[in-house]
C-alpha cells in the first residue's frame, strides 16, 4: 500500500489578509495566487522534485490520472478535461534536488 499509494497535499490560495495593505485576491503576489502542491508516489515520482511551471486548479484531474496510467476512455467515449496534463513534468527527472 505504501509504494502504490499517491499522496497529495494542496490547498486554495489565501486572500492577502492585510498584506500589502490589501485585502481578497486582485493582485498577482504570491500569497494571492501561490497554492502549494505536495505529491508523493514512490518508484514513479522523485523525491526533492520541484516544478517550476504554473499550473491551474483545472489541471489537477489530467495530471492525476494521468500519472496513474488511467484509461481517460469511457464506454468507447474519450473524456475530455478542460486543464491540461502535466504528468511527464512530474514523472522526469528534470528538476530534481538533494540536499547531499
Amino acid at each position: 500500500l505504501d509504494n502504490n499509494t499517491i499522496v497529495v497535499f494542496t490547498s486554495d490560495h489565501g486572500d492577502m489578509m492585510g498584506e500589502h495593505l490589501r485585502h481578497n485576491k486582485l493582485v498577482p503576489y504570491d500569497t494571492s495566487a501561490g497554492v502549494p502542491f505536495l505529491i508523493r508516489y514512490p518508484g514513479h515520482i522523485t523525491p526533492g522534485k520541484v516544478v517550476e511551471t504554473a499550473h491551474s486548479g483545472t489541471d489537477f484531474a489530467p495530471t492525476i490520472l494521468s500519472v496513474m496510467d488511467a484509461s481517460l476512455v469511457h464506454k468507447d467515449i474519450a473524456v475530455d478535461f478542460h486543464g491540461l496534463d502535466g504528468s511527464a513534468e512530474l514523472l522526469n527527472d528534470v528538476g530534481v534536488f538533494n540536499d547531499k
